[in-house]
């Protein structure tokens, strides 16, 4: 017991110590950042290349994903379109939500729609919620934003000429897409529980990546309280005192956090994933098989593959965790639609 004592010691010290090293180099990264943003206004929104009616791309590009470096992604998708000679739309959001708009502008007609997002998560969050039919529109990602989990997801590059050239071999895969209430959408998650307190600590970061995930999860695990949840699957009801609830397509949260590593978008389920209430030495294990990607076999962990499921917080005001997005919803009702949505990815995926 000793010897966890000081295991439990060290990592807090560490913890407290790496985010304050992480915050001092914060300051050089606005520096980074201010030279990207110089940049920012000499691409002009809806700006178009080539024929207008042969236009094979429309790109949605966020110029403030991962504090500007989404522009040398953008350049490089650019530099390659314009060597092959392919026409192409560049759309630029200006403000949060506006990649939903551009989009629902963009798939109000039956055309057929190829759309590349340069950007992050909350750029492929606004865009999904944004499309009127799936039917006709293949998204393609040149990943630009700090976590990347949609990307990792479907086994995408992270360098973005690779990611480029996943994109131009036009291999496509049909993925499970996932309704909140009827009227949101998400590829990735809907957590309930510390992943809140998590993502609200890393926004107040100019510059943030997964360390930073892992460092503010451990800090939470000393100091979160857990929350009453009543969760109802196939007509049964069960009350669970927990510190995260989450319904996930995906794998991994959180920049790479491998929350559920047997969760599969394409196999027609959600995967709902609850960690039980326990005592500071258990979350601490919890949190080192997280690092070991075996986070939903333990036994704190209840894991079960569901079609629908509905999630109640017995408080008010209760935040949600969308793909990264957070928002007020006390009761949630997700439902899985099968193989509704269109992705290039990599061959052999």
């Amino acid at each position: 017991m000793r010897k966890f004592l000081y295991v439990f010691l060290f990592l807090f010290l560490t913890c407290s110590m790496s985010l304050k090293v992480y915050a001092t180099s914060n300051d050089k990264d606005s520096v980074l950042f201010s030279k990207f943003k110089n940049n920012v206004n000499d691409i002009c929104e809806n700006k178009t290349i080539g024929d207008e009616d042969k236009i094979k791309y429309d790109i949605i590009f966020n110029p403030y994903a991962h504090r500007g470096q989404s522009i040398e992604s953008l350049k490089a998708l650019i530099d390659t379109l314009t060597e092959k000679n392919i026409a192409y739309c560049v759309h630029k959001t200006q403000y949060p939500t506006h990649a939903t708009e551009i989009v629902k502008n963009i798939t109000q007609s039956d055309k057929l729609k190829n759309i590349i997002i340069v950007g992050g998560d909350g750029t492929i969050f606004e865009v999904v919620n944004g499309c009127k039919n799936f039917k006709n529109v293949t998204f393609g990602i040149v990943p630009s934003g700090t976590g990347n989990d949609v990307a990792k997801m479907l086994g995408i590059p992270s360098d973005a000429h690779a990611a480029i050239e996943v994109i131009l071999k036009n291999n496509v895969t049909k993925i499970d897409l996932t309704t909140i209430n009827n009227f949101i959408k998400m590829t990735l998650f809907a957590s309930y529980g510390i992943v809140i307190d998590i993502i609200q600590d890393c926004k107040k970061l100019k510059m943030k990546n997964k360390i930073h995930y892992y460092l503010y999860l451990l800090k939470n695990l000393f100091f979160y309280k857990a929350e009453k949840y009543k969760v109802t699957v196939d007509k049964v009801t069960k009350i669970y005192q927990a510190i995260f609830v989450s319904v996930q397509n995906s794998p991994c949260i959180g920049g790479g956090m491998y929350t559920c590593s047997s969760a599969n978008p394409k196999d027609k389920f959600l995967d709902l994933v609850i960690v039980k209430d326990c005592s500071i030495f258990k979350r601490i294990y919890i949190f080192l098989s997280l690092l070991k990607k075996s986070f939903s076999n333990l036994a704190d962990v209840d894991h079960s593959m569901v079609t629908n499921v509905k999630i109640e917080v017995l408080k008010e005001d209760a935040l949600c965790c969308i793909d990264g997005e957070i928002e007020n919803i006390n009761t949630l009702e997700a439902k899985i639609s099968p193989s509704e949505i269109n992705f290039y990815i990599p061959t052999g995926k």
